[in-house]
């Protein structure tokens, strides 16, 4: 695996996450080092994202579970709460997903809410580790309902405007997924 470019970022940050060691109990021919750098972006713009940060009046606290703070606490990724259909007056019982997802950084101390990602029916954002409190890796899928699924991850580097992606050589069947299995979530 080539992760030139990202030097705060090695193999054994993919081994050790949660996400992984999911799909490869699942699958024992998956191997770290067969994801293939896929796409480079430097510069990388960014827009105004569309959910409530967690200092807006219309934050809801139902939300917080889907929070992933970097390791300051000063910025956090929210990969949820714009796709998440919530009922607050049931113990923030999930509802359901919108099929659109979209992957928010947003900045505690400037105040600022940016969209970095956004994906649609066929790509899931499952999860997201800090690296330190500028890069972090968003774990993902997508999916072939006749060839299966074909994992990726995805790394940024908030302080150089930098974007890459690795991605998985070949389609594998999954029993469940990691997002349904780590939010209780049926498949």
């Amino acid at each position: 695996m080539d992760l030139s470019g990202q030097s705060e970022i090695d193999s054994t940050q993919i081994i050790n996450s949660e996400w992984y060691r999911f799909y490869k109990n699942q699958n024992s021919k998956l191997n770290a080092m067969t994801f293939n750098q896929f796409e480079v972006k430097k510069n990388f713009e960014y827009i105004q994202g569309n959910i409530h940060a967690d200092y807006d009046p219309g934050f809801s606290e139902c939300n917080k579970s889907f929070i992933i703070e970097s390791p300051d606490r000063n910025k956090y990724i929210d990969f949820l709460s714009y796709s998440t259909l919530i009922d607050s007056k049931d113990s923030c019982k999930i509802l359901g997903f919108d099929i659109d997802q979209e992957v928010n950084l947003v900045d505690r101390v400037n105040k600022t809410v940016k969209r970095i990602r956004f994906s649609g029916s066929i790509e899931t954002i499952e999860d997201a580790v800090w690296i330190n409190s500028s890069k972090v890796i968003l774990f993902c899928q997508t999916a072939d309902s006749k060839k299966g699924i074909k994992l990726f991850f995805e790394c940024f580097n908030f302080e150089n405007n930098q974007y890459s992606m690795y991605m998985q050589p070949d389609y594998y069947q999954y029993v469940r997924s990691y997002l349904n299995t780590k939010y209780g979530f049926k498949d």
